[in-house]
């Protein structure tokens, strides 16, 4: 929660408040905290979100050790607006409670190894960085974004292109995973294995745990799957062709994703490397996340994937704007 209003003074904003400029962005635990136990005490809204940003950055900065420490401090923030509610069992009576991490992070490499300098491995006629574009002697752009990257080639390049850039980037070190799009299929490939797939809407293919069919053909270890009984069974790379075939056939991925090996990163688009850990990647160490959940409506099931939590609140709040028993009718302006 950043500095969300000023019409009405709450005591944490200005030079006097918590924060400073980090809580306007809404980058700031304490404020994001004391905002939400005020909404919580004077009921204003049936639906809040609070989102804690610096574990994230301890986790980059200082690793995985201090970003575990972190959650006490935490911890203290939520049982800080349990009690403005009322307390724990006053809270569940009103309200369902979700909580849940964002994405995973991986311990990087402790030598310079760790990081992966796509400007130096594609070489001459590369464009890299936050003002990346094609121009005049361009052939690829590249957009890392910390354990994943994107690869653009130029417009109507040929499949030859790809083909080439492809088998360039995963003989380098720190490159487990290369997809992409090709006609109605998606294809990714490791370790000189390839698997193409698709959903299979209607069919009998095989369905993996949220119950999505999907048509394979190709090597299932290229993404260490497992298709048991119709079932498919992931391993190293949770929810792999979901989060792949969704990447590849959205209209602003690059041409080729790729995703790092353990302990690798591809750094920031500003150009600058984590030191500690990174996320990003296909693997689970980057994917898996708890989800916490308490006081929830009948038939409303916990979420089992971050993409599942949206969805799921619409779903519960359709027919009309969200009311709760005791909630006032006030709303901060």
């Amino acid at each position: 929660m950043g500095d969300l209003f000023y019409s009405r003074d709450t005591g944490l904003q200005g030079r006097g408040g918590v924060g400073g400029i980090s809580r306007s962005a809404g980058i700031n635990d304490e404020y994001a905290a004391l905002v939400g136990a005020m909404f919580l005490e004077e009921k204003v809204a049936p639906f809040n979100l609070v989102y804690f940003f610096k574990g994230d950055s301890i986790a980059h900065h200082k690793g995985l050790d201090a970003q575990r420490e972190y959650v006490a401090t935490l911890d203290a923030y939520v049982a800080g607006m349990f009690e403005a509610a009322g307390g724990e069992e006053k809270l569940l009576e009103e309200y369902a409670v979700i909580a849940l991490a964002d994405h995973g992070h991986t311990p990087l490499l402790t030598n310079k190894r760790r990081y992966i300098h796509l400007g130096r491995i594609l070489g001459e006629g590369t464009s890299v960085g936050a003002r990346a574009g094609f121009g005049p002697g361009v052939e690829v752009v590249a957009v890392p974004n910390g354990r994943s990257a994107l690869l653009y080639l130029p417009e109507g390049a040929p499949d030859e292109d790809r083909e080439a850039l492809v088998e360039k980037v995963l003989s380098r070190r720190g490159i487990d995973v290369a997809a992409w799009s090709d006609g109605e299929w998606a294809v990714a490939r490791r370790a000189g294995k390839e698997l193409w797939f698709r959903p299979d809407e209607g069919g009998d293919a095989p369905r993996d745990a949220a119950g999505r069919r999907w048509e394979i053909s190709g090597d299932p270890t290229a993404l260490e799957i497992e298709v048991l009984e119709g079932e498919i069974l992931y391993g190293e790379y949770p929810d792999a062709l979901e989060r792949l075939w969704g990447c590849v056939r959205s209209e602003r991925c690059g041409d080729v994703v790729l995703s790092a090996s353990p302990g690798y990163t591809f750094g920031e688009v500003s150009g600058k490397f984590h030191v500690e850990s990174d996320h990003g990647s296909l693997h689970a160490s980057d994917s898996n996340v708890f989800v916490i959940a308490a006081g929830l409506p009948e038939g409303m099931e916990v979420p089992r994937r971050i993409t599942d939590v949206a969805p799921a609140l619409l779903e519960h709040f359709e027919g009309g704007p969200p009311t709760l028993s005791g909630v006032a009718e006030r709303r901060v302006s």
